[in-house]
């Protein structure tokens, strides 16, 4: 079976005195800058704490803590390849990425292609698969004042799960006939055990490299 799984992000950074932005890994000449302990990419940072929370592995905050300098001035690319190598290492694949920038100023429908390009490399994932789109707050709230910019991500991760094996194998070694050759005993328990995990890697393999539907 799929085990399918859901997570959300959010972040919000003020503008101050500067003349350059960076949202999703793009470099955008603007009139101000995004003040943070990183390079305050809101957008890179809502993504990434979407990929946190749909594994439950915390946030940016728990993994890259904004009391460290080590972190100071970091791009926000490597918090990002961070959650995609948690997500893979966890057996997970992204399924897709949603991302709404909330902001007045700079305009980001001519730059959303540009930007959805950035997020597909630094994610090492299929364009197709992310969405970029921006919204104003009506000249509501602090975007709405143009006082800085907020996102909001979703994320969708799958993984393959193989349940039916041991159902199998139980119904099989259970009601085969003693002449067999086949125990409830201590050879059974061990032809279980490797014959399981035979059977969750090659369905794993068949999943991954077959059943998997668009390329990544």
């Amino acid at each position: 079976m799929l085990d399918i799984r859901v997570g959300n992000g959010f972040d919000v950074h003020a503008f101050a005195e500067g003349n350059e932005i960076t949202l999703c890994g793009l470099k955008i000449p603007f009139s101000k800058k995004l003040l943070g302990h990183s390079d305050a990419d809101v957008g890179l940072h809502a993504i990434t704490d979407a990929l946190y929370g749909a594994i439950a592995s915390g946030d940016i905050g728990t993994h890259f803590p904004p009391s460290d300098n080590a972190w100071k001035n970091v791009a926000s690319e490597v918090f990002l390849k961070h959650a995609v190598q948690l997500v893979e290492e966890l057996g997970f694949k992204i399924n897709n990425i949603d991302c709404t920038i909330i902001c007045e100023q700079p305009k980001i429908g001519p730059l959303s292609n540009q930007m959805k390009t950035s997020v597909s490399k630094i994610m090492d994932l299929d364009i197709n698969r992310i969405s970029l789109k921006a919204t104003t707050s009506e000249k509501l709230g602090f975007t709405g004042r143009e006082e800085g910019i907020a996102a909001l991500a979703t994320a969708t991760v799958c993984k393959f799960e193989l349940f039916i094996s041991n159902f199998f194998l139980f119904w099989f070694f259970t009601r085969c006939p003693r002449h067999m050759g086949f125990t409830c005993g201590n050879y059974f328990s061990i032809f279980f055990a490797w014959a399981n995990k035979f059977f969750y890697f090659l369905f794993y393999f068949i999943f991954n490299n077959y059943l998997w539907v668009s390329n990544y």
